[in-house]
């Protein structure tokens, strides 16, 4: 299975996300999680229910599965 990259701006909105992370995100940070998950998990944009965190709390660590490894493989 291939692996999902970000890009290079991506990378840097997402770290700019996890060192200004607050428990309840601004709208800004909430368009984020949005806009690059559906880039990356090829949907549209939709925004979940802030009824439940769960897919929220999904959709975080799946993206940050995806940077974790676009930085390790820019590492390497």
């Amino acid at each position: 299975m291939k692996k999902i990259r970000m890009t290079n701006d991506d990378v840097n909105k997402w770290l700019n996300y996890k060192n200004n992370y607050k428990v309840q995100p601004t709208n800004d940070q909430i368009d984020l999680i949005v806009q690059l998950h559906a880039k990356y998990f090829n949907h549209n944009e939709y925004y979940p229910c802030t009824c439940s965190p769960k897919t929220w709390n999904q959709w975080i660590a799946q993206l940050d599965t995806v940077y974790n490894e676009t930085r390790n493989s820019t590492q390497t």
